[in-house]
């Protein structure tokens, strides 16, 4: 009797997850959110993401160290098809995982080799064949060099160099950028300058240029905030330039500049940029649908770490000459700032806008999109950490903890006759102890509109805007929240599941993009099930 009630049970379970994985789904007029059927990554399989289109299908590829490559095919309708495992036995035993991308329509997937004889550092690529779900051809050495810098990642007896390759892709999607440190010849970062690798590769992997530059100024005096390569193959670094001469409480005594370098110029070009005394408090580089390189980010009249509004500069790449595009500078309303505060925040926010002193507060520059009519929107978030210590009676020792907030967004959109065409707060507090973990959002723009995709509590869905959001816990269940902001900047909110009736989780970070409309993720469920979850825009 006990073997029929629990073999009944495993049939009713069998059955219910097989209609979960055809039926469910959310729909609503602009997306809609569909789940694929169950399959599983094996144990200490690292998840390297999904590759794919909505016409060849989609591939989950994961990757066990020295093993192998695994590559999960899916159909268009998320249907699991096929799956190839590929042997990296032969591979040394000191190689690490790269990256996994897309470029000018096909795929490859990039690890890293080091022979510790020779001191020799090597970049492989091996392209995917997503049609198949299998690999083209053998891996193909890229690169090689020596000396690399990264950072130490490991326990105390097992430490080991990553990050020692970057990569960056060309706003077309036609060029990519591999960018390499050097080890530093001095410790002193006085007097120590940063010896960069740059390569520039075609969509076949061809290489197009390359060569290792030498900063033009030391360690202590600059910070490389962003690395990009332009639909041309040239390379640049937006920098932080320390000018060392001015120390006055509301005096700048930094620059920024864009360092330029190009296959037929061996010297770097310096191009120096300024907000007539203002305050850059983050910059990117974006590339313009003319090929103008867009410069913008966030500024303020004042030192701290608040925001007062954002700037746009465009560059041209045959003059090098920096000029203000639209109208330059769009600061952000009082009446944006304060809303969904509680009374007492809303109360201090007022009193700083009577002084005219109202910014905001730990703003961080997420992400810039040119489209492609020539209009520019701007994202935000507001984020910190929050250290503190407790005491350990049984070990006597004081332990240090962290706890990371990632709360409002704030969003904006200029028109192509740079028009603030909206500015919008969009409400989130979420809360956790492991870092990024399932907080934060992704940002996708379809036909006009702009979708946020985020992890929130239910009760969030109405607030007014004197109204402040209830506490998003990492990890304690919440609902996948996607705002939509139509090109008339009207907000609307859409549940797309519940992660507690679902019980299945996903990190809204991970969402890849895998077409013109549509992004996918992997939904891990318990005992190692997965599911993959597809939004297509519409």
């Amino acid at each position: 009797m006990r073997f029929r009630t629990n073999l009944l049970t495993l049939c009713f379970l069998f059955l219910f997850l097989q209609f979960k994985a055809v039926h469910l789904k959310a729909q609503n007029s602009s997306l809609s959110f569909d789940w694929g059927e169950e399959y599983e990554i094996p144990k200490r399989n690292e998840d390297l993401g999904f590759i794919g289109n909505a016409k060849d299908g989609y591939i989950q590829v994961s990757h066990r160290s020295h093993q192998s490559l695994l590559l999960q095919k899916f159909s268009p309708e998320l249907k699991f098809t096929t799956e190839k495992e590929i042997e990296l036995s032969d591979l040394p035993r000191d190689y690490s995982n790269e990256w996994l991308t897309e470029i000018g329509g096909k795929y490859y997937w990039f690890y890293s080799t080091y022979e510790r004889s020779e001191d020799k550092e090597s970049l492989f690529s091996q392209e995917l064949n997503i049609v198949d779900g299998s690999v083209v051809g053998a891996p193909v050495e890229i690169l090689t060099s020596s000396k690399l810098g990264g950072t130490l990642e490991g326990s105390i007896f097992n430490m080991k160099l990553k990050d020692k390759w970057n990569f960056y892709n060309s706003f077309d999607h036609s060029k990519i950028l591999v960018q390499y440190r050097k080890k530093p010849l001095h410790r002193n970062d006085a007097v120590n300058y940063d010896k960069l690798g740059f390569f520039v590769f075609d969509s076949k992997m061809n290489k197009i240029w390359g060569r290792e530059v030498s900063m033009p100024y030391t360690e202590s005096r600059m910070d490389n905030e962003d690395f990009q390569v332009d639909h041309l193959g040239n390379v640049y670094t937006l920098a932080k330039i320390f000018d060392g001469s001015s120390h006055e409480r509301n005096s700048p005594n930094n620059h920024f500049e864009i360092l330029k370098w190009s296959a037929d110029k061996p010297a770097v070009e310096k191009i120096p940029f300024n907000l007539n005394d203002r305050f850059v408090k983050s910059a990117n580089l974006s590339e313009m649908p003319d090929g103008k390189l867009l410069v913008s980010g966030y500024e303020s009249e004042h030192r701290g770490g608040s925001v007062e509004g954002a700037f746009l500069l465009k560059m041209d790449e045959t003059t090098n000459k920096i000029e203000k595009i639209m109208k330059g500078n769009y600061g952000f309303p009082a009446s944006i700032l304060t809303q969904y505060e509680n009374r007492r925040i809303r109360r201090r926010m007022e009193k700083r806008d009577k002084n005219d002193d109202l910014e905001a507060d730990n703003l961080e520059l997420r992400n810039v999109r040119v489209n492609d009519d020539n209009s520019i929107e701007i994202y935000g978030e507001e984020h910190y950490i929050v250290e503190y210590e407790t005491y350990n009676a049984s070990t006597k020792t004081h332990e240090r903890h962290y706890t990371f907030f990632y709360k409002d967004i704030l969003a904006m959109k200029i028109g192509a006759d740079g028009e603030l065409k909206w500015m919008k707060k969009i409400p989130k507090f979420q809360k956790g102890g492991n870092g990024l973990a399932s907080m934060s959002f992704k940002q996708y723009s379809y036909k006009g509109s702009s979708y946020l995709l985020f992890l929130d509590k239910e009760d969030n869905m109405d607030l007014e805007v004197d109204e402040s959001p209830s506490i998003y816990v990492d990890g304690k269940g919440g609902i996948l929240m996607a705002v939509k902001i139509d090109p008339q900047g009207n907000v609307t909110k859409t549940k797309l599941y519940d992660i507690k009736e679902e019980r299945v989780n996903v990190t809204v970070t991970d969402f890849d993009d895998v077409g013109n409309n549509q992004l996918i993720v992997r939904g891990r469920a318990r005992h190692h099930e997965s599911q993959a979850a597809l939004i297509t825009f519409k």
